[in-house]
């Protein structure tokens, strides 16, 4: 069973900022504006790594998804909740590799959990319309198998348009909002904010000001993007859930990611990390974006284990 509160504020802040960020994509789009010089790298490296030869092996790496079990300890977690499993899925950027979806599709069949989570980015490019990613997010909805539902948060590429179509294949959109889950007179509550990194339309007092979360109750995090820690340290999370990152998407040996697009510590940006007291994990993204490869960094689908007790 969970809870969900009203969205509609959420979605009115959102759609005020898209209104201003689609003028600027436009100017992106037509390359006259000075963000085109990052549109122009990314056309620089499509055509290096067909010139050099590894474009097409670029692409396998990126099909070459990971299923990544991953334990984690936290100490407010009811015992009822011991053992519970949370698929993670983020930055699936669908309709950026063909046979993207059947490959997850495939690897989903084999993974049982207890709920899923999405932590943004569901489309290729920036404000990819819906009906592009429906056929898609269906298929891939369809193979996930848990028990609780399935919630998640939009991220920096996605339009606030996108909302409707994934609550209508059985996704909980959290837009500054939160949801519970209940075992017996237990509670594990899940809070989910807008994008911080972009749309800057995040707004976490506005989440729990009416959810009647108990001081000492057990709370998961959702959120696109690892820049927004040290706040959520502060206001009690338990476990904190992101992407964004792509782990880098291209690592050179002894170097690591190049770059990592987050306003954060590098440490923040590639799995499992901790804040203080709050746990944490930046997943490497199901997907790619900008540039359709990766090298030294395979995409993932990761299933966290809660277990009772310090970390």
């Amino acid at each position: 069973m969970h809870k969900k509160m009203s969205a509609n504020r959420a979605q009115e802040k959102r759609q005020a900022k898209e209104a201003e960020h689609r003028q600027a994509w436009a100017h992106y789009q037509s390359g006259v504006h000075s963000v085109g010089l990052f549109r122009y790298v990314h056309l620089g490296l499509w055509y290096f790594l067909r010139a050099i030869g590894l474009y097409k092996r670029g692409i396998l790496n990126a099909l070459d998804i990971r299923i990544k079990e991953h334990t984690v300890k936290l100490s407010r977690l009811p015992r009822q909740f011991d053992g519970y499993r949370i698929l993670h899925i983020s930055d699936l950027h669908i309709g950026g590799i063909p046979g993207l979806t059947e490959r997850i599709c495939t690897l989903l069949e084999t993974i049982s959990a207890d709920a899923c989570v999405f932590t943004g980015d569901y489309g290729f490019a920036f404000y990819d319309p819906p009906e592009k990613l429906v056929r898609h997010m269906r298929a891939i909805i369809r193979s996930i198998r848990v028990n609780d539902g399935m919630f998640g948060v939009l991220g920096n590429h996605d339009s606030s348009d996108l909302l409707p179509v994934l609550e209508e294949l059985g996704v909980k959109i959290l837009m500054n909002q939160t949801a519970a889950i209940r075992r017996g007179m237990a509670q594990l509550w899940f809070i989910g904010l807008d994008d911080c990194h972009h749309f800057q339309a995040h707004d976490l007092d506005y989440a729990l000001q009416e959810a009647n979360i108990l001081s000492g109750e057990c709370k998961i995090f959702l959120i696109h993007s690892p820049e927004f820690i040290p706040q959520a340290s502060e206001a009690g999370m338990d476990f904190y859930l992101c992407g964004h990152c792509h782990g880098g998407q291209i690592r050179v040996p002894a170097l690591g990611a190049l770059i990592n697009n987050a306003r954060c510590k590098r440490a923040y940006t590639d799995g499992h990390w901790r804040y203080n007291r709050m746990a944490g994990f930046t997943h490497r993204g199901t997907g790619t974006s900008c540039v359709p490869v990766r090298f030294n960094c395979p995409p993932e689908m990761v299933v966290h284990t809660l277990r009772c007790g310090e970390n």
